[in-house]
């Protein structure tokens, strides 16, 4: 299993050809001011603080997490020929707005995106190396919940994950 390094910003990740980039959007992306940390440990039920948060989504302004380093880290990757991929737990009938988000907080390289409408990400992100792995020597997995990272790691023993950390 991997070590996992928790990181402020996008210029502590190394950039490599040949690697595929996975990389959660929601907090370690973008984030809203109107969605407090504390959010989702809320009194409201998980559907009600759901339905509010895709309210938020879709009227609100994103924030770029790391306006400084995260289009130049993105654009060295995309220099190098490796892949970036962005996978949400967001379900799909957010696809484009997600897509306009990352627009606007900077995101300008082709990319890939995939909603997993709340499912874990570690079975999905497996399938998804094994899509690459014929162009790929590597992958990195860069998210802020830790359960994600130990879900990726349990997955992928090889991965290099990275907990972003924004406070």
């Amino acid at each position: 299993m991997s070590f996992i390094a928790t990181v402020q910003n996008f210029a502590r990740i190394p950039v490599q050809a040949r690697t595929l980039y996975v990389i959660d959007v929601d907090e370690t992306v973008l984030y809203f001011r109107e969605v407090p940390p504390s959010y989702w440990d809320g009194e409201k039920s998980t559907d009600e603080a759901l339905q509010a948060w895709k309210g938020i989504v879709r009227s609100c302004e994103p924030v770029p997490t790391d306006p400084i380093f995260l289009p130049a880290f993105l654009e060295q990757v995309v220099h190098l020929g490796s892949c970036v991929l962005f996978v949400t737990a967001r379900d799909f009938d957010l696809s484009e707005t997600t897509r306009a988000q990352l627009s606007k907080v900077g995101v300008n390289v082709p990319f890939g995106l995939v909603c997993t409408s709340g499912d874990r990400k570690g079975s999905l992100i497996k399938w998804l190396w094994k899509k690459y792995a014929s162009r790929c020597d590597h992958i990195v997995f860069i998210d802020d919940l830790i359960l994600n990272i130990e879900d990726v790691q349990h997955e992928l023993p090889d991965a290099a994950v990275f907990l972003f950390n924004r406070h």
